[in-house]
């Protein structure tokens, strides 16, 4: 019984990770366009009119959209970056970078360059 509380106790250790544990994979994104008609969606999904908000995943990559009749569609790619501080400092002094393989597996070494898009589709 000892033995595998040593090892749970261990395994939980092993399995924590700083950026995991003090950031979300998911992150809240807006999408704006000056053309208030404008139609905007999230990777070919809907989701407003004029300004919207949606969800990004930390993994893969997203595609911002603004649309409106006879102008040019407007595609932004949502930039996603490494959070340097969280995953290699953190992991390193807290975890012995056991954590780095959380961060990596969960998505959580990856923020966002920045929270809103201008999606204002191009009109003549």
């Amino acid at each position: 019984m000892k033995v595998l509380a040593i090892a749970v106790c261990g395994l939980a250790l092993m399995s924590s990770s700083c950026a995991t544990m003090f950031h979300d994979t998911n992150h809240r994104v807006v999408a704006t366009s000056s053309i208030k008609s404008a139609k905007l969606y999230h990777n070919h999904r809907f989701i407003g009119k004029g300004t919207a908000s949606t969800f990004i995943e930390a993994h893969g990559s997203d595609v911002l959209s603004g649309k409106h009749p006879k102008c040019e569609t407007n595609e932004q790619l949502v930039r996603k970056n490494m959070r340097w501080g969280w995953f290699l400092i953190g992991n390193c002094i807290f975890n012995a970078c056991w954590g780095i393989l959380v961060d990596i597996a969960s998505g959580a070494w990856r923020g966002l360059s920045q929270k809103t898009y201008d999606v204002t589709p191009h009109c003549g």
